[in-house]
């Protein structure tokens, strides 16, 4: 007897459901193997990869191979549309992303499967690796725009493909195809950050494949990745200041944050002598000049969290009296953790593409007056002068306008993507819902009750059916007033 696809597919994540780790199996024309997902391996799926041509328009030409994971749902008969986890960067992989957010999808693994693809040129799928300094590396080779230029032209000579098909829409139509490969008819798309213009873009160009699509840390379809960085990470940290002013505790340890951080800021350069450096994970020893550049990474890869925000007021303090060792520290553990989960040639891809042409000069003189400053800016239109680059289509700044349900988070605190970015998107969605959550930064789906408000809205695709009342116990991590902790 010959089982319609769709009953294959079902009978397929009945099977996973059953026995995780069975050997094989096929969903739609896709062999399974099993596979163990993070760094502990801990973490049990089924892998796969999928043949896509690199050029779209040359669909019997070059091929790359996508990597796929498929983690089954628990129940007997599970629902045949899985949940997808979008990646944010650009440039982390799915694959790896997983184990971070796993607390959110294993709720939604109780009905559901969950799809994980790499996207082009991270992960395991073509990834375009360049070995380049980050601005947030305080030991890390000079990184003037000039400089960046140099190491992005000679990384293009030494990668094996051409990255300039390696864009946002190139990655919607990979994914596209995973999910006919799989004989999948609807998708349900959780995306975090950049991620969220993947996940924009797919339903823009396929709405009769979403259910339902999860926007965390909005990036409008409208907006110039980092050209408002600056602003944001400023806006961000006079909320975070206000905090500690307004503490008795904190403002009675510190003062003012902002006032320490402008000493800082106005130290005359040359006085900046080098410091010694013990890694906070690795307690590799270093040397390395607490520069202002140093300064600003520091501060705004702490911004990113509640958890490292609450040590921002010690380390600054520290650092006015001539101990920086903490914030050069986080700066040097952050700045590695970047390094490790960032495809930089897919960031630079994705960027020269969508990003650099719509930069504008008033953009870079906006950011000049700001902790960041725009050295940002600059450093991005070097490397995109010498980096292979695709064009965009026409519309795709355009914002997505459909009719199907979205749930838009923000985190109320966040320094990359404010609450006000989810309020733009939202404005062209007829169905559409927002939820902040207080006190928090950048990605705000792993806390507190906020997997479980996204398990309600998948479940049943209603963006009533979700009680945000229990929001109301998140807060903000109390600041530490030493190492030892924050006030008791």
């Amino acid at each position: 007897m010959k089982i319609p696809i769709s009953a294959t597919i079902l009978l397929g994540l009945s099977l996973l459901a059953a026995d995780p780790a069975a050997a094989a199996m096929r969903v739609g024309s896709v062999d399974f193997h099993t596979c163990q997902l993070g760094d502990a391996a801990s973490i049990a799926a089924h892998c796969a990869s999928l043949s896509v041509p690199l050029y779209r328009d040359r669909p019997d030409g070059e091929q790359i191979e996508l990597a796929i994971a498929w983690l089954p749902s628990r129940a007997r008969k599970p629902q045949p549309d899985p949940v997808v986890l979008l990646a944010g960067g650009p440039g982390q992989s799915a694959l790896e992303v997983y184990p971070r957010v796993a607390g959110v999808f294993e709720l939604l693994r109780s009905q559901r499967a969950v799809l994980l693809v790499d996207q082009r040129g991270t992960g395991k799928s073509a990834k375009l690796s360049c070995e380049l300094p980050t601005l947030e590396d305080p030991f890390g080779a000079d990184s003037t725009p000039e400089a960046m230029a140099e190491l992005t032209a000679e990384c293009v000579t030494k990668l094996p493909i051409d990255p300039a098909p390696f864009t946002t829409e190139d990655a919607v139509a990979d994914l596209d195809a995973v999910r006919a490969a799989l004989a999948i008819e609807q998708l349900n798309l959780i995306g975090g950050s950049y991620g969220t213009r993947f996940g924009q873009r797919y339903a823009k160009r396929h709405p009769e494949r979403v259910r339902t699509l999860v926007l965390d840390s909005v990036v409008p379809e409208s907006l110039v990745l980092g050209s408002e960085h600056g602003r944001n990470l400023d806006a961000a940290l006079h909320a975070q200041f206000q905090r500690c002013r307004d503490n008795p505790g904190c403002a009675e340890r510190f003062g003012d944050p902002a006032e320490l951080l402008a000493q800082l800021r106005n130290r005359d350069p040359e006085s900046v002598p080098e410091q010694s450096v013990i890694h906070p994970r690795t307690m590799e020893q270093r040397q390395a000049r607490f520069s202002n550049d140093v300064l600003a990474a520091a501060v705004r890869l702490q911004s990113y969290a509640p958890e490292t925000v609450a040590l921002l007021p010690l380390g600054l303090a520290e650092a006015v009296d001539g101990r920086p060792q903490s914030l050069i520290g986080q700066a040097w553990l952050m700045g590695d953790d970047l390094s490790e989960s960032i495809s930089f040639g897919l960031q630079l891809s994705v960027s020269c593409a969508e990003d650099v042409p719509r930069l504008t000069p008033d953009a870079r003189e906006a950011e000049a007056a700001t902790l960041l400053g725009s050295t940002m800016i600059d450093t991005l239109r070097a490397q995109c002068e010498v980096w292979p680059t695709a064009s965009a289509p026409a519309d795709s700044a355009e914002p997505l306008n459909v009719d199907l349900p979205v749930l838009l988070i923000s985190g109320e605190l966040d320094p990359v993507t404010p609450p006000r970015y989810a309020s733009e998107v939202a404005k062209h969605l007829p169905n559409a819902r927002e939820l902040v959550a207080p006190g928090q930064g950048h990605i705000a789906q792993t806390r507190g009750c906020m997997p479980k408000l996204i398990e309600q809205f998948v479940e049943s695709a209603d963006l009533n059916s979700i009680d945000d009342e229990c929001l109301q116990n998140l807060h903000p991590a109390p600041f530490f007033l030493n190492y030892n902790g924050p006030q008791p």
